[in-house]
């Protein structure tokens, strides 16, 4: 039984590494972040990006309940889970809070 939990975590350890070019997640080892930035409309209808104060962007998928479209070029925190790949870094928004009315300053 010992050597079979030892395998289990060993290859627990193995699959939380990333690949290049893919982001590995498991189930209930992803925890929130929040990440203050600049919201604006993306190239489509519907499509949100965060531009972060480091200049980071995120693509950024709302839950259920978050509105992004009133917040639309406002500075806002947004909190949820950031997954990160070579070429893009998406935050899956849980919460919104908008803190000023312009990205301004």
């Amino acid at each position: 039984m010992r050597r079979f939990v030892a395998r289990v975590i060993a290859l627990t350890l193995l699959v939380t590494v990333s690949l290049p070019g893919y982001t590995v997640s498991i189930a209930g080892q992803s925890e929130d972040s929040t990440v203050a930035g600049c919201l604006q409309a993306g190239t489509q209808d519907g499509e949100f990006v965060l531009v972060a104060d480091d200049k980071q962007t995120y693509q950024v998928q709302a839950a259920e309940g978050v509105e992004l479209s009133p917040h639309a070029n406002h500075r806002v925190e947004l909190t949820g889970t950031i997954e990160k790949s070579e070429t893009s870094a998406v935050i899956k928004a849980k919460a919104l809070k908008m803190v000023a009315a312009s990205c301004e300053g």
